[in-house]
């Protein structure tokens, strides 16, 4: 079973995926958690880290504070020590009431600061006692150059601030060698502070950072960033338009992606800040994710695998365990059971299977009874059946002899009397055998038609066909009968109908036929029919129209059911419509019928266009007059014309029905192709003289046939069996055998498989025809494969066995087998079959320049060849045709130079004897 089908392969691809859904569910849920906690683990500890700097940092400067005190009491303590004088007022400041001066001394200054100031300790670098005329430092043990002048500034910023602030505190500022330094100092009088100088290095030493990504730093009390926060250049710049760090208050807060703390030092009012990045959080919480996840996916893996291991040995394993049992299970084999140990839901439905098992045993046990009794029923059936189709077959087969053989003896007779001299009377008489005949072997070949399309052995042998020529010789075959009833036919052709069609031309030349005929039957004298052909996308459609008397509505839906004839017909069997349906269904088409009693029918034949057609009928020609009868059909051909009333000799009547015979008229009027008519009342003396071998138990048959061979200037020997036909053809060679398809003893068949493997035959592989009354396909194509080289329906004429002839004489040609000249008496007949030679000789001169123009066109050149071959057979000319049958067997893809002067000196030549 393919895993895509398999429901335990679905149930454990569902409950995978929603642990994995659930999974990462989890992980994200765990992730946010994880965030959370951790953040404000982060916050807390930062908050507790910043805290206790404040808190040491404080510390450190409430004692400076403190000791600034102190340093103000011992001033005060030792300047009442030493008397110092009381105020004393300058000459130039007495009128300034609000100005005290004190009378001092710089050595008082200097014992002072030597006794109780403080330098070099941890803290502190250095103590000052200040007043505007004198100021006394105590100095560090090592002084950078230029401390001394950085201090003074720094003084005389102290000393302008108000009494009223109890501490001052300068801004930090770095020294060299000491690092960062800080002043806080305090008033003791008007003109007077003292201070210290205090090392703030270590503020940093228990500066620790979380992430290592935070930034501590530090403002004064207005917000202004002290330098000795150490924040870069570009860092400084980015927070400040970031931070307002004069608006910051005290605690958390956050701005823009950054989380920050505030917390304000107690003595000078200055913010310690410290700035978390909030990607911070979220990387740190990754990490701790990064830590667990191996041991997650490992944790989620080893589930999976569990799961797919539980449900592969308790569900997968007995579900295929059942599928192989039921599959192996046929009817032949219903012991075989599903195990039914388990007590879960598999156990009940294996339970339940096997209680299906045991009545489906016991149906079909009985059902196979009934089955052998009624196949045995059915065989018996059957083969009674086949006997009686088979029967039937061999039936028709001999009533198709026996009946199209006496026809063929009487067309071939009639056909032969022609060619004798006939009183008027005899040739009246002549005239009416020969249309009983037709008519007979009409109704014969109806029936025998539909018995073999009822059989089914009738099959299509399509291929490329002259629409318009299928058309002609469909009204040639009832046109005698339109002639009697002065039926007035016609036919139209209309746009991009093609020349030619891929198709069966035998099969819709019947279907025409028997349409037209029947169209016939049902039109009164002097009416009208007329066949249309229209082109319908990837349709032909052909239309047959007539005035006659019409169909009831009630007969209609019956029209096409064999043997049906309405109320109103007077002749025929019922199977021409019949027939003509099921020919068109075999065609892939449709038919259908419309009519109105006694107005008309509509027989309309829609047939398929099997592949992409051919070049259109379409001329782009110009002819000034022509008959009204053909105005409609020429205009619709693409042909500027306009109508002419007076009698035109050029254009027959005939051309309003014949529109291959028009169209072949006008090509040759508008010069776009020659052509030489022959007189068609004769039959031509053949230009060779071949030994004929006529094989037919029949005798009137074997006469007839003898008959029209002698007639065609052959020498013909006869025979009634198989068995004296082969012994003959090993005394003669002969060029053509001639035999019928079903004798005595031995049938024609057979004698053509032992002619062809008979060793001292003469000629073994000589053409053989075969004549039939059979046109079952079964017969024909079994004929070919043992040798057959055409195959001849009965009844046939002198213009069919004249046919044969002309393709046996080029079969012999093409084996290189000599023939003999027809040394004939009547070589003055001759001149009533063909043109002149001068005509004959400009016919010959234009194929061949045509055949040197499209010298490299392999399709073109052998049709031009073809028209010559086949002038120069009908007109005696053997050089000639010999000429063109060694070309067409050594024709490449193109014609040489050469070989189209020696056809042309050929031609010359031989028109000249």
């Amino acid at each position: 079973m393919k895993i895509t089908n398999s429901i335990v392969a679905k149930l454990t691809t569902f409950i995978i995926l929603n642990l994995i859904i659930i999974w990462i569910l989890s992980i994200f849920i765990f992730s946010y958690i994880s965030f959370d906690r951790n953040k404000r683990m982060i916050l807390e500890n930062t908050e507790k880290l910043a805290l206790l700097k404040n808190n040491l940092t404080s510390y450190k400067f409430l004692g400076a504070e403190k000791d600034v005190e102190e340093l103000e009491k011992k001033y005060k303590n030792y300047k009442e020590k030493n008397h110092y004088t009381s105020s004393i007022l300058e000459k130039n400041d007495r009128k300034n009431k609000n100005v005290c001066t004190y009378k001092n001394t710089k050595e008082n200054y200097k014992n002072f600061i030597k006794y109780y100031g403080t330098s070099g300790q941890t803290y502190y670098i250095d103590s000052f006692l200040f007043d505007q005329k004198y100021n006394i430092l105590l100095l560090p043990k090592k002084v950078e150059k230029g401390y001394f002048f950085a201090q003074k500034k720094i003084l005389n910023e102290i000393s302008e601030y108000s009494k009223n602030k109890k501490f001052y505190w300068s801004i930090p500022r770095y020294q060299e060698k000491i690092g960062w330094i800080v002043s806080v100092a305090k008033k003791v009088d008007c003109n007077t502070v003292i201070g210290l100088i205090i090392k703030i290095n270590d503020i940093f030493e228990y500066t620790s950072k979380i992430f290592g990504t935070e930034i501590n730093v530090w403002t004064d009390k207005k917000g202004n960033l002290l330098h000795f926060s150490r924040v870069s250049e570009f860092n400084e710049k980015k927070l400040k338009s970031i931070i307002d760090f004069k608006n910051i208050r005290e605690g958390w807060q956050k701005i823009s992606g950054y989380s920050i703390y505030c917390k304000i030092l107690v003595p000078n009012k200055w913010k310690q800040i410290t700035i978390l990045p909030n990607r911070d959080f979220f990387d740190e919480s990754m990490k701790i994710l990064n830590k667990q996840l191996p041991f997650v996916v490992l944790t989620l893996l080893i589930l999976i695998t569990n799961l797919v291991i539980l449900l592969r040995i308790h569900l997968a394993k007995p579900l295929w365990k059942f599928i192989d049992i039921i599959t192996k299970t046929s009817f032949k084999s219903l012991q075989k059971k599903l195990p039914q140990n388990r007590n879960d839901e598999i156990g009940k439905i294996a339970k339940s299977y096997n209680l299906l098992l045991k009545i489906l045993k016991f149906q079909y046990e009985n059902l196979e009874k009934q089955v052998q009794y009624r196949t045995r029923q059915i065989n018996f059936a059957k083969k009674k059946a086949e006997i009686e189709n088979k029967r039937k077959s061999i039936q028709i087969t001999n009533i198709s002899h026996e009946i199209r053989t006496p026809l063929n003896g009487i067309l071939g007779a009639i056909d032969m009397l022609k060619t004798t001299s006939l009183s008027k009377k005899q040739k009246e008489l002549n005239k009416i055998t020969k249309e009983c005949a037709v008519s007979l072997s009409s109704i014969v070949n109806n029936l025998l038609d539909y018995s073999i399309i009822e059989s089914g052995q009738i099959s299509l042998h399509n291929k490329i066909t002259s629409i318009l020529r299928i058309i002609d010789q469909s009204i040639y075959t009832i046109q005698n009968a339109s002639k009697k009833k002065s039926i007035e036919l016609r036919t139209f052709i209309g746009r991009r109908i093609p020349k030619e069609i891929y198709t069966d031309g035998e099969k819709l030349k019947q279907i025409l036929i028997n349409i037209l005929g029947n169209a016939i039957k049902f039109t009164q004298k002097n009416g009208k029919i007329l066949l249309s052909v229209l082109r319908r996308k990837k349709n032909i459609r052909f239309s047959i129209h007539d005035n006659g008397s019409g169909i009831s509505d009630k007969d209609q839906s019956k029209i096409f059911i064999p043997f049906f004839q309405s109320k109103n017909t007077v002749q025929g069997t019922g199977l021409g419509l019949t027939i003509a349906k099921n020919l068109v269904e075999i065609m892939k088409g449709k038919i259908s019928l419309y009519s109105i009693l006694n107005f008309g029918t509509i027989v309309v034949c829609t047939i398929p266009l099997l592949t992409k057609e051919k070049e259109e009928i379409k001329f782009h020609k110009e002819i000034k007059k022509v008959p009204l009868f053909l105005y409609q059909q020429l205009s619709n051909w693409g042909i500027k014309c306009s109508i002419s009333y007076e009698k035109n000799k050029y254009f027959k009547k005939e051309f309003q029905f014949l529109p291959n015979q028009l169209y072949k008229y006008i090509r040759n009027i508008l010069k776009e192709k020659n052509f030489y008519k022959f007189k068609k009342k004769h039959f031509l003396v053949q230009p060779w003289r071949m030994k004929i071998l006529i094989v037919e138990d029949e005798k009137i048959n074997r006469n007839l046939i003898t008959m029209m061979l002698e007639y065609l200037q052959q020498e013909v020997y006869s025979v009634s069996s198989a068995r004296k036909a082969i012994l003959l053809g090993r005394v003669h060679r002969f060029d053509l055998v001639i035999v019928d398809i079903k004798m005595p003893e031995i049938s024609g068949l057979s004698c053509i498989e032992i002619w062809r493997e008979d060793e001292k035959n003469k000629d073994k592989n000589c053409m053989i025809v075969i004549l039939s009354a059979s046109i079952s396909q079964k017969d024909i194509k079994y004929s070919k494969k043992i040798g057959v080289n055409q195959y001849l329906i009965k009844p046939i004429n002198i213009l069919q066995i004249a046919n044969i002839l002309s393709i046996a004489y080029e079969f012999q040609i093409l084996r290189n087998i000599p023939l003999k000249e027809n040394h004939t008496e009547k070589k003055e007949n001759f001149k009533k079959f063909f043109v002149p030679k001068k005509k004959l000789f400009l016919f010959f001169k234009k194929i061949i320049s045509k055949i040197y123009k499209n010298r490299k066109n392999k399709e073109k050149i052998s049709f031009f060849l073809h028209n010559i071959k086949g002038i120069a057979g009908q007109c005696n000319l053997k050089n000639t045709f010999n000429r063109v049958v060694k070309i067409e067997k050594n024709q490449k893809e193109e014609i040489s130079n050469k070989e189209i002067l020696l056809l042309y000196d050929t031609i010359q030549k031989n028109l000249k004897t």
